[in-house]
């Protein structure tokens, strides 16, 4: 297994990298800070990488993503954000704040301080997100979405996961805008049959 320690992976700014792929690598920042995240950008394929250390270990901002059979974990937060106005970090396995046709498979996410995922439109429109069959931890809420700054947000779907109920925020599983269309199926506690529940807030 290559360790990539730089930035780490920084796609799709100035010059687009198209259909970037990383397969059987470990992504960490070299110094680790509060402007550091593991990878960043779209257009990308990520395929067994073990991805720690930055402030997400993940930050999609476009379309055509894939992560699949991957360890997301150990992200590192800092009490002073300039990014979040002075307060400490949010903390993401992945966060996505723009783009499409993003598959997010077999993976297991956990250590962010916010959310295992993170969903907006910060960015841009969201939608054609498939989220299947991870094993999804820690954050306030495991699961975040909301539609913000754009009206509304459709076309996510997240089928068989299973949640292992360690988010600070006791039974937050998923907790989701109303202005948000989503489709679930399957999903489960880790050790019981239970479905997981889903929070809607304004």
């Amino acid at each position: 297994m290559a360790l990539i320690a730089v930035g780490a992976v920084q796609l799709g700014s100035s010059g687009r990298g198209t259909n970037f792929r990383i397969e059987d690598s470990e992504l960490a920042p070299s110094q680790v800070n509060v402007f550091q995240n593991d990878i960043c950008g779209f257009d990308f394929t990520a395929v067994g990488i073990n991805s720690h250390s930055g402030v997400d270990t993940a930050d999609i901002s476009g379309s055509d993503v894939t992560i699949l059979d991957s360890w997301l974990h150990a992200t590192t937060s800092f009490p002073v954000d300039p990014n979040h106005g002075g307060g400490p970090t949010h903390n993401d396995g992945i966060q996505i704040t723009a783009g499409s046709r993003i598959q997010i498979t077999h993976n297991t996410i956990a250590g962010g301080s916010n959310a295992a995922i993170q969903i907006t439109q910060d960015n841009g429109h969201v939608s054609d997100v498939q989220i299947d069959d991870n094993l999804l931890g820690g954050g306030s809420c495991t699961v975040r979405m909301n539609a913000k700054p754009l009206p509304h947000m459709f076309g996510i779907e997240m089928n068989v996961d299973r949640f292992t109920g360690t988010s600070t925020i006791p039974g937050c599983d998923v907790l989701i805008s109303r202005r948000v269309r989503l489709s679930t199926a399957g999903n489960t506690r880790v050790g019981s049959d239970k479905s997981v529940r889903i929070a809607r807030v304004s």
